[in-house]
């Protein structure tokens, strides 16, 4: 059996986890942005109300809403958002996810290749809500900013 493919694989993977571990100690990643639908009211959010709608804990808004999650495929910014809202890798996050899946308790999030095809999403869906980095867009978009609670104290 030919290993070298497999291990050449498993070491670039380590390589780019290492980097992407680098990037985020250094802080050299651009903060996220959360988005919901124009339609919501969605001031703010705390922590634990961003972390329990992201792991399908909370599954509607306050006016019965159905919530809409939409997420990056991939990404060193997604890895972060998970991270640091959720406490968990992005692999251990979808693996959740399957988890509510299976048991029939929730629906998966949608995925997206672009932020654009995300922020066009969001802006069309009652109850959605994503995270992306370039907020430039929202110009065109029926979108509202979602800060979290850390960011309006006085």
């Amino acid at each position: 059996m030919n290993i070298k493919k497999p291990l050449r694989t498993a070491c670039l993977a380590l390589v780019a986890s290492l980097l992407m571990t680098m990037r985020l100690m250094a802080g050299d990643i651009p903060d996220m942005t959360i988005v919901a639908n124009a339609g919501m009211s969605i001031p703010s959010l705390s922590k634990r109300e961003i972390s329990d709608i992201f792991l399908g804990r909370r599954k509607q808004w306050d006016d019965g809403t159905t919530i809409k999650l939409a997420l990056l495929k991939s990404s060193i910014e997604q890895d972060r958002f998970l991270n640091t809202y959720t406490g968990r890798s992005m692999s251990q996050y979808w693996a959740h996810w399957r988890n509510i899946l299976f048991s029939g308790s929730g629906i998966m999030p949608k995925v997206f290749s672009t932020e654009q095809e995300l922020l066009a999403y969001v802006a069309s869906e009652k109850g959605a809500l994503g995270h992306v980095t370039d907020i430039n867009p929202l110009k065109d978009l029926r979108l509202q900013v979602v800060h979290t609670q850390e960011e309006v104290k006085p």
